[in-house]
């Protein structure tokens, strides 16, 4: 964006002048048709505001976070609250972490919990442990204390 500078307007206008000064200031766009459109708006500018002394950048916008703060817990803390009352004393299966977060009210999907538990077995908090279900059955994750 840039910021136009403008002097006092003078008592006299000079056509030409004006004309010479709307040209200085829209050369530095590089779109021929931007610089078409602007050109007549800054003419207009300096005809009635004066002549135009510089043509600088104007500060950016300034950006806003990237990130919010969450004012709600999500899956990870509330897998945090099951290991600080003991749920994961015996191996647990997702589907039974589902069913006791969902009976505390929290209804999850198995992908929600995907990535916190798996940060939760890196970080050492829970173990993770592939055993099959039932007889025979298949392969899943198991996760208990450390």
């Amino acid at each position: 964006m840039r910021r136009i500078t403008l002097a006092k307007p003078s008592a006299k206008i000079d056509l030409s002048a004006a004309v010479a000064e709307a040209e200085r200031i829209v050369e530095v766009l590089r779109d021929p048709t931007l610089r078409a459109v602007a050109f007549p708006k800054v003419l207009d500018l300096v005809l009635t505001d004066g002549t135009c002394v510089s043509v600088g950048r104007t500060q950016p916008p300034a950006k806003r976070p990237t990130q919010r703060e969450s004012t709600r817990p999500g899956p990870l803390a509330r897998l945090k609250e099951l290991v600080e009352d003991g749920f994961f004393d015996q191996q647990r299966s997702s589907p039974e972490i589902l069913q006791a977060l969902a009976e505390r009210g929290y209804v999850l999907k198995h992908a929600d919990l995907t990535w916190p538990l798996s940060n939760l077995a890196r970080t050492k908090v829970l173990r993770r442990k592939k055993q099959r279900i039932g007889d025979g059955g298949r392969l899943a994750w198991f996760y208990s204390n450390w």
